[in-house]
């Protein structure tokens, strides 16, 4: 007599649903004035300094979140020495942005 197999339990295969259905993948549209507007208002009045300074920094360069993430305090300065003006390098793109 052979050793009988164990049987197999009946497995119901249920859909794989992903955790991202329904979402906008993809780039996203830019900020518009009015939401940029409304952001700093918002972080002025809970008195959110820093977020504000970074926002605006982020806005003012056109710098996207992952160059925002690597900078480091000796990259910005209150008062640079004349005929130097801050440059950040986009990562993905590689060029530089624009300061203001």
């Amino acid at each position: 007599m052979q050793p009988s197999k164990p049987k197999a339990a009946a497995t119901t295969t249920r859909p794989v649903v992903p955790w991202n259905k329904g979402a906008f993948v993809g780039p996203k549209p830019p900020l518009k004035p009015k939401q940029v507007w409304s952001i700093r208002l918002t972080l002025q009045h809970e008195g959110r300094i820093r977020d504000l300074a970074l926002f605006d920094l982020a806005i003012d360069n056109k710098l996207r979140g992952c160059d925002l993430v690597r900078l480091h305090i000796g990259h910005s300065s209150s008062t640079p020495p004349p005929g130097t003006a801050p440059q950040s390098c986009s990562r993905k793109q590689g060029s530089p942005c624009s300061s203001s």
